[in-house]
């Protein structure tokens, strides 16, 4: 597999966004109780966020050093991330709950929480799951380890299995989200090598994975009925089944300019829509239909933006400027093995 954008991938991660930003401004309130139950199906799309990970970030680490690792991924996340912040940041001073600057900056790095701060945004605990998986395939990738990837996710994958069991090991299950990255990973794999035994492992993450999402339905949803947990189960069911399709090739887009603005929309659309956009509708505008309305067209106009500038402009350049800074220090001669990402 080359290099290059693969629209599925670009449509599931702005499917994933809009699915959290539905979660977050579809209130009851809002929508009633019947629809506002529905929207807090949405806590989904974080797992396919994760899954997503798994998939594009074995494919970036695939052919880079560690610090070429280490430098696609600052120049991918920070740039947008450090305007979200700041965007969040002028949100609550405006409405005056004005954040201190020792909180601030610790919520720079991206791990404030990890520093104890606290965090400005509560959508900022899915980036330390992130930078967690990140630390594991650079661990990889310094052990010149990545070329033995199955070897390593199946031993995670038993790992994330016994800490059901066990609840001493949900520090290295990432807090039973390890399943999505390890899903991803194989998910990959199918892509480019189509080794099927891999359905096997893959099969596996599955049914841990609903395991998993329907031990979350308490903490994310307000009803615990039997109905909520079958849908919460078919869903991510379904995004397997997609998901798979996709890796296998069975599921195709077109090429086109649309499913690349919807990637690049996806990550500064998920950094605003709570810590923007709902703080200041919550606080202005009267609840109802209306009100939900404004806060999803607002909140995929701001990401658009984001996207059209920082995301698609901003990030690639910040890329450029690390990489010759690191082939500065290596020398003239050495060739970097930085190449596009997702």
């Amino acid at each position: 597999m080359t290099k290059s954008r693969v629209p599925e991938l670009d449509l599931l991660r702005f499917v994933a966004a809009l699915a959290v930003v539905i979660y977050h401004c579809g209130q009851p309130a809002d929508l009633g109780a019947a629809v506002g139950r529905a929207t807090e199906l949405g806590f989904l799309g974080v797992q396919l966020f994760f899954m997503i990970s798994g998939f594009v970030i074995l494919w970036t680490a695939m052919g880079k050093s560690a610090p070429e690792f280490v430098i696609s991924r600052i120049s991918r996340l920070y740039p947008t991330f450090w305007v979200g912040v700041s965007l969040t940041a002028a949100t609550l001073y405006f409405l005056h709950w004005p954040p201190s600057l020792t909180t601030l900056l610790a919520n720079f790095t991206m791990i404030p929480a990890i520093l104890r701060f606290p965090v400005l945004d509560s959508v900022y605990w899915t980036l330390i799951i992130e930078i967690k998986f990140y630390a594991v395939i650079f661990g990889l990738l310094l052990a010149r380890q990545l070329t033995h990837i199955r070897r390593f996710l199946a031993c995670w994958l038993l790992i994330s299995v016994l800490a059901v069991f066990y609840p001493r090991l949900h520090a290295f299950a990432l807090d039973q989200l390890s399943v999505y990255f390890i899903a991803g990973c194989y998910l990959y794999l199918l892509r480019t090598e189509r080794v099927l035994t891999d359905l096997l492992p893959l099969t596996a993450c599955a049914i841990l994975s609903v395991y998993n999402a329907i031990g979350m339905q308490e903490n994310f949803t307000h009803d615990p009925s039997l109905s909520a947990t079958v849908w919460i189960g078919a869903i991510v069911f379904l995004e397997y089944a997609i998901f798979l399709s996709v890796a296998l090739r069975a599921l195709s887009l077109p090429a086109g300019p649309l499913w690349g603005w919807l990637g690049a929309m996806t990550y500064p659309l998920y950094l605003v829509h709570s810590g923007v956009v709902q703080r200041l509708a919550s606080h202005y505008l009267v609840a109802g239909p209306v009100r939900f309305a404004i806060m999803l067209t607002s909140s995929l106009l701001l990401g658009w933006i984001l996207g059209a500038t920082i995301e698609r402009k901003g990030c690639s350049a910040v890329n450029r400027w690390l990489l010759r800074l690191w082939i500065d220090l290596l020398g003239p001669n050495r060739k970097s093995g930085l190449l596009k990402e997702q």
